[in-house]
C-alpha cells in the first residue's frame, strides 16, 4: 500500500506475516507514534506546497534543477512551479524530480532541519517509470547547525550518486548523514560511489540494479561507504524499483530513525534504540527491511554542527534527488511525511521588518523579532534565532533582554537565549536587528518577501518566518547633532547626540560614507545596563557615547542615529597628530641649506607649526621650531664642505608627527680656494697652461678663469667650463711674452687667483714650404721628405683630400713620404700638417708615376756587305738609358749604340748570332731582349756551265745560285741567250 497523508502514515498498518518478522522478544515496550509531533507533511497532489513546512531548491553542480509539481497551473509561486505541459489536475500530482529526458538532474530539501533527539518517523512514495531504466531516486539525510537549520543549498553529485555521494574529485552532499539510494541503474550500489575511507560490505562493491542501497557520512570526499543493501549476492534478492507506468511503479518507503533510548514502532515496524531501518516495498514484491546500528560521524563535520554522544547529528534536513544520464525515467516522489517519535516543543517565530520604500546604499533595515514555545511540551535547551536578510542587506548586529548574539557572518546573525528552560506558551523577549543596505533595488517589498527568520533548538521543532510584517516607520531623527565633533582617534571621549526622534534610537552607526555603503560601520547598541565601552546610553532626548570607539586613522565620519528604519546623522572628525611630512627637499648655500617640504595631512586638526632637524655628517643637532606660515626655511652658519640632512614634523593639537624622512645629503659651500700652475708652454698663436685642482670648499668647481698678462697688464680672460686642469689659452699674438693666472669658481663665485705662471712666447702658426714632388716609377723605390716651417712640434701630418700614387705612404710622425708606387698615372691630394697647437697648413701636390721600362726587339736577318741598321723598342721607364749586350755576340761588322738602342753597320762574316740585348733607365730598372740574327754570304752561281740544246729540240734547266737570301730575281745583264730561250725571272729556269 501507498503511504498516504500524516493520517494514513499513523494508520496504515504492515501484515501480520511482516511484523512478525520485525519482532525482537525482550525489547522494551515500543513508543506509540501516535504521542509524536508532526514536523513535516506534504501530499505534493496540487500545484504548491502546501501543508506542514515547505522546501528549498538546491543548486545542481552544473544545469539547472529540473524539480517541478505535475499539478498544472502554477507559474509565479515558488518554491516549486507547475512542470511544463499539461499534466495532472490539481489534487492528482505528483513532485517530480525529472523527467524521463537524458541527462536531467532535481532535487528538493525540506526548508529547516529537524530536531534527532526524539527520534524520525520518515514515509513517502515513490515513483520511476516511462523511460528506459535510469539512475534512480536518492533519499538522504543532512546534519545541519542547531542554531540555524537551513538545508544544503547544493546537492551532491546527480547521476549515478543520487545526489548524496562524489564521484571523482566532484564533492558529494555537504555534512551528508544518510543516503538511500532506490538504485534501478545500479551506480549507487558500486564503490565508484563510496568516498576514501571505506570497507564496504562485498555486495557493494560493484554495480548492481534494481537494489536499495544505505549509505552512511560523508563530508566532501571522505566516508558515504556503504552500510546495507537489499542486494545479497544473488539474482533472486535483486528488487523491482519502476514501471512502465506511474501508476505501475508505486514503491512505498518507510525510514525509522531512532537515537532515543527506547525502541519505538510505527506502523507495525519496530525499531530498536540507537538504529535504524529502512522498509521499501518493491513493486508486485513483499517489503524489504534493511536494518544497521546508527552510523557515528564524529570529526566529518564542521563545528557547527552538533552530535549527541554517539555521534548522530543533533539536526537533519531531508531531501530526494533523481537523475537520468543517457538511459531515462520518471522520477517522482508524493505523500512525504516527517514525525518525531513522541511530542517535542513547538517553537514559532514572527518578525517585523522597518524599512523605506525604497533604500540607498548604507540606508538602515531593522527588524523586530519575536520566538515563542507553542503549547505543548516544555523546552529545556537553549533557543537560536537566525536573522538572514535578503541580497543587499548585512546584519550589522543583534541585541535583546536575554539573548546572547554572535558577529553576523554574510547576511545572517544569530542570537541564543542565555536560559535554558521555557515553559510551553513562553514568548521570549523581541530581538532588536541592526541591518544596513549594500546593494541596489532594495525595497521594503524585497525585505518583507525575502527576509528569513529561523527559530530553532537542539530537541524543537524550528519554526520559520518567511514573510516579515512591515511595521510603521516613526518620523525620521532630526536636528542631529554632536558635543564636541572632534575628537582623538584613541576614542575614549565622551560625544553627546542631541537632536529630536519620536523613538529611542536601536543603533548608533559610525563610519565613512564608504564604510556606510559597504556595510562596515561601527555599529553600537543600546547599553543594557549602566555606561559602557562598545554601547550608549539614551538620556531624556539625546544618546550619550561615553566611549567614542577608537579608529586606525583620522577621518571625518558620519556618525548616524539609527531608529526603526530611518535615520539622522551628523559630522564627527576622528582627529590626531599630522602625518608624517614626505621627505623634504633641501639645496645647498654659502655656508647655508634651503629645506623646503609639502604640508601633510593635518588629520582633522590643523597645523600649527613645523620641527626641523639637521643632521651633520649623520650625527643630529638641535632641531628647530617654526610656525606654520611657510614650508620653506633656510638655516645659515652650516660648515662648508660638510654633509648635512634634514628631518621634518608637523605639529597640530594632537602631537607631533613621525619625522620625515630624511632629505637627500647637501653640502654648505665657500668659495673655492686657488690653484697652482704647474707648467706654461708656448704654442701657435697660444699657451698651453696645467695647474693643480682648487678646493672646492663643498661645491663642485665649475669652470676655471685664466687671465693672460703682457708685462703687468692684464689681457680678456678665458673660461674654461669644468673640471679639466690643462687648457690652451688661444688668441695670443706671437712672439710676445706672456704670464698667466687661473681662478676657480663653484655655486659661491670665484676664488682667489693663483701666483703667475713663467713667462712664454707663443709661435707663428706652421706653413708648408716644400717643394713639389718629383716623378717616380712603377717598382722604383721612392722617397721624398715634405717640411714644415714654423709651428710647434711635435707634427702630425696627413692627406686631407685626394689620394696619394699606390704603394706610397706619407709618415704621420715625420713628414716622409715614401713606398714603391705600383700603379702608373697622375695622382693629386692635399698634404696637411698639424701642429702640438692644433694649428693647420696644406698644400696641394701633384705626382706623376711612369710605367716601368719594357723592351721588345726582333731585329731581321742581313747579308755580308749589305749596310744593316734596326732600332729596339722600349716603351716605359724614364731617360737617359744605357744600352748593352750583356750576354752572346753581335755580327762581325755591327755595333750597338748604347745611348739610344741602335744596332748598325755593314756585316763582315756570315752565320747565326745570338745576344741578349739590356737597356737600363734613369731610375735603374733594366729591361732585357734575347734575340737571334743570321747573316747570309754573297750569292753565287755553281761552277758547272748549262748543258747543251739542240735546235728544235725542247730545253728546260735550273741555274743553281749558292749563298744570298731568296727570294732571288733572275735577269739577263749582259750578252744574249739562245733565240728560242727565255729566263724566268722568279725560279731562274
Amino acid at each position: 500500500a501507498a503511504w498516504g497523508g500524516r493520517a494514513k502514515a499513523l494508520t496504515m498498518a504492515m501484515s501480520v506475516s511482516l511484523l512478525a518478522t520485525l519482532v525482537v522478544v525482550g525489547t522494551p515496550r515500543p513508543a506509540s507514534a501516535a504521542a509524536g509531533t508532526t514536523l513535516f507533511q506534504n501530499t505534493f497532489h496540487d500545484n504548491t506546497v502546501d501543508g506542514t513546512g515547505t522546501v528549498a531548491v538546491p543548486s545542481p553542480t552544473s544545469g539547472t534543477n529540473d524539480a517541478c509539481l505535475t499539478a498544472k497551473a502554477n507559474s509565479t509561486t515558488p518554491p516549486l512551479l507547475s512542470c511544463a505541459g499539461n499534466i495532472d489536475t490539481q489534487g492528482l500530482g505528483k513532485l517530480q524530480l525529472t523527467p524521463a529526458t537524458a541527462n536531467q538532474v532535481g532535487g528538493i530539501f525540506g526548508q529547516t532541519g529537524f530536531p534527532t533527539s526524539n527520534g524520525l518517523d520518515i514515509t513517502f512514495n515513490s515513483y520511476q517509470w516511462g523511460g528506459t531504466g535510469a539512475d534512480g531516486i536518492g533519499f538522504m539525510l543532512a546534519a545541519v547547525d542547531p542554531t540555524n537549520p537551513a538545508p544544503p543549498t547544493a546537492m551532491g553529485t546527480p547521476g549515478g550518486p543520487l545526489g548524496y555521494s562524489p564521484s571523482g574529485s566532484v564533492p558529494g552532499l555537504a555534512n551528508a548523514y544518510l543516503g538511500i539510494g532506490l538504485d534501478v541503474a545500479g551506480n549507487f550500489s558500486s564503490n565508484s560511489s563510496s568516498g576514501t575511507g571505506c570497507s564496504p560490505p562485498t555486495t557493494i562493491t560493484t554495480q548492481t540494479s534494481g537494489a536499495v542501497v544505505v549509505r552512511g557520512p560523508g563530508s566532501g570526499l571522505v566516508g558515504y561507504c556503504g552500510l546495507t543493501t537489499t542486494f545479497d549476492g544473488t539474482l533472486p534478492s535483486k528488487v523491482v524499483l519502476r514501471g512502465a507506468t506511474r501508476a505501475a511503479s508505486l514503491v512505498p518507503v518507510h525510514v525509522l530513525i531512532n537515537p532515543t533510548a527506547s525502541s519505538f514502532t510505527s506502523a507495525g515496524i519496530t525499531v530498536t534504540t540507537g538504529t535504524y531501518k529502512v522498509v521499501v516495498t518493491p513493486v508486485g514484491g513483499t517489503a524489504h527491511v534493511l536494518t544497521g546500528t546508527l552510523p557515528s560521524a564524529t570529526g566529518l563535520y564542521p563545528s557547527t554542527i552538533s552530535l549527541n554522544s554517539s555521534g548522530v547529528p543533533k539536526q537533519l534536513a531531508f531531501g530526494f534527488v533523481g537523475s537520468t544520464g543517457s538511459v531515462t525515467d520518471t522520477h517522482e516522489i508524493s505523500d512525504v511525511a516527517v514525525l518525531a517519535f513522541s511530542a517535542i516543543p513547538q517553537l514559532a517565530v514572527s518578525t517585523t521588518s522597518y524599512a523605506p520604500a525604497t533604500s540607498q546604499l548604507g540606508g538602515p533595515v531593522n527588524y523586530d523579532v519575536t520566538a515563542s514555545v507553542l503549547a505543548g511540551a516544555n523546552e529545556t535547551t537553549p533557543i537560536s534565532v537566525t536573522q538572514t536578510a535578503p541580497a543587499g542587506v548585512v546584519p550589522l548586529g543583534a541585541y535583546g533582554t536575554g539573548w546572547v548574539c554572535q558577529t553576523p557572518v554574510g547576511r545572517a546573525v544569530a542570537c541564543t537565549t542565555s536560559g535554558s528552560s521555557f515553559t510551553h506558551g513562553t514568548t521570549l523577549p523581541d530581538i532588536t536587528v541592526v541591518a544596513i543596505v549594500t546593494g541596489s533595488g532594495v525595497t521594503s517589498t524585497l525585505i518583507q518577501a525575502a527576509s528569513v527568520t529561523r527559530a530553532s533548538s537542539a530537541d524543537a521543532d524550528p519554526a520559520t518566518d518567511s514573510s516579515t510584517t512591515a511595521g510603521s516607520l516613526p518620523a525620521a531623527p532630526s536636528g542631529i547633532a554632536l558635543v564636541p565633533a572632534i575628537g582623538p582617534i584613541a576614542g575614549g571621549n565622551t560625544v553627546t547626540t542631541t537632536g529630536s526622534s519620536t523613538v529611542a534610537p536601536t543603533a548608533v552607526e559610525i563610519g565613512t560614507t564608504a564604510e556606510q555603503q559597504a556595510g562596515t560601520p561601527v555599529t553600537l547598541f543600546p547599553c543594557p545596563g549602566a555606561a559602557a565601552p562598545g554601547c550608549f546610553t539614551i538620556v531624556g532626548n539625546t544618546a550619550v557615547i561615553s566611549s567614542m570607539p577608537s579608529r586606525a586613522s583620522a577621518a571625518s565620519v558620519t556618525v548616524t542615529w539609527v531608529t526603526l528604519g530611518v535615520a539622522g546623522s551628523a559630522t564627527y572628525v576622528y582627529a590626531d597628530k599630522p602625518a608624517a611630512p614626505a621627505t623634504p627637499t633641501a639645496a645647498a648655500g654659502i655656508s647655508s641649506a634651503t629645506l623646503t617640504w609639502v604640508a601633510p595631512a593635518s588629520n582633522g586638526s590643523a597645523i600649527t607649526g613645523y620641527v626641523v632637524t639637521p643632521y651633520k655628517a649623520g650625527v643630529a643637532q638641535t632641531a628647530q621650531s617654526f610656525d606654520a606660515t611657510t614650508t620653506a626655511r633656510t638655516f645659515s652658519g652650516l660648515t662648508a664642505g660638510t654633509s648635512y640632512t634634514f628631518t621634518v614634523a608637523a605639529i597640530n593639537l594632537y602631537g607631533t608627527s613621525a619625522p620625515s624622512a630624511q632629505s637627500a645629503a647637501v653640502v654648505a659651500y665657500a668659495l673655492p680656494g686657488a690653484p697652482t700652475i704647474t707648467a706654461a708652454t708656448a704654442g701657435d698663436s697660444s699657451a698651453t697652461l696645467t695647474w693643480t685642482a682648487a678646493s672646492n670648499n663643498g661645491s663642485t668647481i665649475s669652470a676655471y678663469v685664466v687671465t693672460p698678462f703682457i708685462g703687468a697688464v692684464a689681457q680678456a680672460t678665458q673660461t674654461f667650463n669644468g673640471t679639466a686642469l690643462t687648457e690652451t689659452v688661444s688668441g695670443l699674438t706671437a712672439g710676445t711674452a706672456y704670464t698667466f693666472s687661473v681662478t676657480a669658481q663653484n655655486l659661491a663665485g670665484t676664488g682667489p687667483p693663483s701666483v703667475r705662471s713663467s713667462s712664454v712666447t707663443p709661435n707663428v702658426s706652421p706653413s708648408l714650404t716644400f717643394s713639389a714632388p718629383p716623378a717616380g716609377e712603377v717598382g722604383a723605390a721612392y722617397s721624398r721628405q715634405l717640411t714644415v716651417s714654423n709651428g710647434t712640434s711635435p707634427f702630425v701630418w696627413s692627406i686631407s683630400a685626394g689620394t696619394l700614387p699606390a704603394g706610397l705612404t706619407l709618415n704621420a710622425s715625420t713628414g716622409l713620404l715614401n713606398g714603391t708606387p705600383t700603379a702608373a698615372g697622375t695622382f693629386s691630394s692635399t698634404v696637411q700638417v698639424v701642429d702640438a697647437s692644433g694649428q693647420t697648413a696644406t698644400k696641394s701636390v701633384s705626382i706623376v708615376i711612369g710605367a716601368a721600362p719594357a723592351l721588345a726587339f726582333t731585329p731581321v736577318g742581313g747579308q755580308v756587305g749589305i749596310a744593316y741598321s734596326q732600332q729596339a723598342t722600349l716603351t716605359g721607364g724614364a731617360g737617359p738609358f744605357t744600352w748593352t749586350i750583356s750576354a752572346g755576340s753581335v755580327p762581325t761588322g755591327l755595333s750597338l749604340n748604347s745611348s739610344t738602342g741602335l744596332l748598325s753597320g755593314t756585316p763582315t762574316g756570315a752565320g747565326s748570332f745570338s745576344m741578349t740585348v739590356t737597356v737600363t733607365d734613369a731610375f735603374g730598372q733594366v729591361a732585357s731582349a734575347t734575340v737571334a740574327i743570321f747573316i747570309a754570304a754573297r750569292p753565287a752561281f755553281a761552277a758547272a756551265a748549262p748543258p747543251p740544246g739542240q735546235v728544235g729540240v725542247a730545253y728546260s734547266t735550273t741555274l743553281d745560285v749558292t749563298g744570298g737570301t731568296t727570294p732571288y730575281s733572275w735577269s739577263i745583264v749582259a750578252g744574249s741567250l739562245p733565240p728560242g730561250l727565255v729566263l724566268n725571272a722568279g725560279t731562274g729556269v
